[in-house]
């Protein structure tokens, strides 16, 4: 019997019970005469039988082995996917079904940060990106697994383009203007299970496209620029407001960035400022520009001739990567068109990275997907954004930890599979 199937149970147990078989078909000639007896010829007939038998189950065995060592082969070298859409020792196959539902329908343009008072990620709103410009006023939650729609009461109006961030010294989770039938210019709390309108003494004027985060070095929400679609040659803000936990406040920085909307902006724990990237301008139509405040004033950073950076954009989405100390950027419409880079930000420069998956390109016309940083799992969650043909909004969700991006699986209906594939 050959060596080399005793590795392996399966194989051994038909290789043993086909082998034995053949041993058995081998019977010597001394049991047959030329002249057999009655009683030698009923043996005889009798072992014939018998021998007839063995010859097809052997031949049966050597099918199975055949089969099973084919199918060996096949897992050895197809792939698959773990339940959370990432690599494993084995990957799928090209054209595998991926379970993954995220919110419906797919969206572009909603606001979503990491609400840390319920340790969720909270998505509110947007639109479908089809043409139609229907403003979306549901709310889903990401638990890590998978994405719920809560039905809650009262409810801001449906919107597009609203501002959000958390802020963890009044544990809010702030939702401010977007524009629904019109621009809003209102405030509202996320409590964990409703919304509630606050009534501020002071109110920014109603936007779009605000960029949004908070700053931990002043202990405040801060939101920068956005636009009104409302006003005549629908003008962009250049102001700064930051969000206490009871009142807006605009600021009178000494410097500060040209007027933009479809910025992103997020805390960098290295140099302890606030980093803004990119948009849309009066002047120019994209911005690569990078923007730094330290709580006082804008300062444009500057890098040597030749340095790494992205692509001037807007519609892209950024977040913070706390667990790498690291702001991570990615994809966006640049001359025309999507992109799906991926740029990290280490305090000082940019690096761009080449993973081994990424999400498809998306970003377009002033709409972007969503993404924000979950302290809990320690991975940027990104999902949906619009693309541009055929016009409309993915639906997927993804995470970056620092090296690769993963596709999420959960218990929604099966789409061709991406990514590790």
């Amino acid at each position: 019997m050959p060596d080399d199937l005793s590795l392996d149970p399966e194989l051994r147990a038909i290789a043993l019970r086909y082998f034995a078989a053949v041993e058995v078909s081998r019977v010597p000639s001394s049991l047959t005469v030329a002249d057999p007896s009655p009683e030698r010829r009923r043996r005889g007939f009798d072992l014939g039988r018998g021998l007839a038998t063995v010859a097809v189950f052997a031949a049966v065995c050597a099918v199975l082995i055949v089969v099973v060592v084919a199918g060996r082969s096949l897992r050895a070298t197809s792939p698959t996917r773990t339940a959370q859409g990432g690599p494993s020792s084995r990957v799928c196959p090209s054209l595998a079904a991926v379970p993954r539902e995220g919110p419906v329908p797919p969206r572009s343009a909603a606001a979503m940060a990491y609400d840390g008072a319920t340790g969720q990620l909270v998505l509110f709103g947007g639109d479908t990106f089809n043409g139609k410009g229907v403003a979306l006023g549901d709310t889903w939650i990401w638990n890590g697994t998978t994405w719920s729609q809560r039905d809650v009461s009262p409810s801001p109006p449906g919107r597009i383009g609203a501002a959000m961030a958390y802020d963890p010294a009044s544990r809010q989770l702030l939702l401010f203007s977007g524009t629904g039938a019109t621009p809003e210019d209102d405030t509202w709390i996320w409590t964990g299970v409703a919304w509630h309108e606050v009534r501020p003494a002071t109110n920014p004027p109603p936007r779009t496209d605000a960029a949004i985060a908070y700053d931990p070095a002043i202990g405040r929400i801060v939101m920068f620029g956005g636009w009104n679609p409302d006003s005549s040659g629908q003008p962009m803000y250049d102001d700064t407001w930051t969000w206490d936990g009871t009142n807006w406040t605009k600021l009178l920085p000494s410097t500060a960035p040209p007027a933009r909307a479809e910025a992103v902006m997020a805390y960098d724990v290295v140099s302890r400022a606030l980093v803004m990237f990119g948009g849309e301008g009066d002047v120019a139509p994209y911005s690569n520009e990078t923007w730094v405040f330290d709580g006082r004033a804008w300062a444009l950073a500057h890098f040597p001739l030749g340095a790494a950076q992205p692509a001037a954009r807007d519609a892209t989405v950024m977040a913070a990567d706390d667990a790498n100390q690291t702001i991570v950027l990615f994809g966006g419409e640049e001359n025309g068109g999507s992109n799906n880079d991926t740029w990290t930000w280490n305090g000082s420069e940019w690096t761009q990275i080449h993973p081994r998956n990424a999400p498809p390109a998306r970003g377009v016309q002033t709409e972007s997907g969503m993404m924000a940083y979950d302290p809990e799992l320690r991975v940027d969650v990104l999902y949906g954004g619009p693309v541009a043909n055929p016009q409309g909004s993915l639906g997927d969700t993804w995470t970056w930890n620092g090296n690769n991006w993963t596709e999420v699986a959960n218990n929604g209906p099966a789409q061709p599979a991406r990514g590790n594939c």
